[in-house]
């Protein structure tokens, strides 16, 4: 396969669903946010990062779609944690890098990797569990990162009822548990 099938082949698999919020969740658990003044760079370096992993992987991700998000969840999220951490200048010396940051991500991977799917299925159950208001309050807060204010005026209704929308995803999480 050429690597410009793969290119597609990645960006494809990226598009498909809900995968994309594996961006946005490893953002947001570093504390980028949608008004932080990096956060578009850093999305849409995490879809260039995302073609590297998704090329890298073993596995076939189609095949098994959960274990590889959560992989390529915490891949991104380490990835994204060099960016910030590695001062500039030092940021030249990523290709050397990458090879170290591949061992780390494979050994972290055997730790993380139950915890990430976990957390990866929780999810998926937490959004089959939901009605349509509560999917999309869940969508709106992680992958959009909107405020209760801004998830209220997108679907032009007030604070008071996203708050409630709010409370069933906490009510059907703890059911979950």
């Amino acid at each position: 396969m050429t690597n410009k099938n793969q290119n597609h082949d990645a960006f494809e698999f990226l598009s498909t669903g809900d995968h994309r919020i594996i961006i946005y969740s490893a953002l947001k658990q570093l504390g980028i946010r949608h008004y932080d003044d990096r956060y578009e760079d850093f999305v849409q370096e995490g879809w260039l990062l995302f073609v590297d992993i998704f090329q890298k992987y073993p596995d076939d991700p189609w095949l098994h779609p959960k274990p590889f998000l959560a992989y390529a969840r915490l891949a991104l999220y380490r990835r994204f944690l060099n960016m910030v951490t590695r001062p500039a200048a030092t940021r030249e010396n990523v290709q050397e890098q990458t090879v170290v940051d591949e061992a780390i991500d494979a050994a972290a991977l055997n730790f993380d990797m139950e915890q990430a799917i976990l957390e990866a299925s929780q999810l998926t159950a937490l959004l089959e569990t939901c009605d349509i208001w509560g999917q999309r309050f869940i969508i709106d807060r992680l992958e959009n990162n909107l405020s209760i204010s801004a998830i209220a005026k997108k679907w032009h209704v007030s604070r008071q009822t996203v708050y409630k929308w709010r409370q069933k995803v906490q009510v059907a999480l703890t059911q979950l548990d």
